[in-house]
């Protein structure tokens, strides 16, 4: 996946958040995190902790963390549309 700006998708940290995560000893590591910062550049920050369960929670976790952010700010944008639309 590539950068974008403000959201941290691995370990890492910015001035004001920080994620980790480490495999155990059971194999795969399920987890899957996002902090995005200025999400819809309107000064929110996005946080998810995705944790995957079984045989494929890996991959559930890492599809969740990868559309929901976008799906999500996709809808709210087109819900910001229909409300000024109707108040407009």
């Amino acid at each position: 996946m590539t950068s974008m700006p403000n959201r941290i998708f691995t370990n890492r940290k910015s001035q004001s958040s920080c994620i980790f995560t480490q495999q155990g000893r059971k194999g795969v590591n399920q987890d899957a995190m996002i902090v995005w910062e200025d999400f819809m550049g309107k000064g929110l920050t996005f946080c998810g902790v995705f944790d995957g369960h079984g045989p494929q929670g890996h991959l559930v976790a890492r599809k969740v963390h990868d559309n929901l952010p976008l799906k999500l700010s996709s809808f709210l944008d087109s819900y910001e549309l229909k409300k000024k639309s109707l108040l407009g």
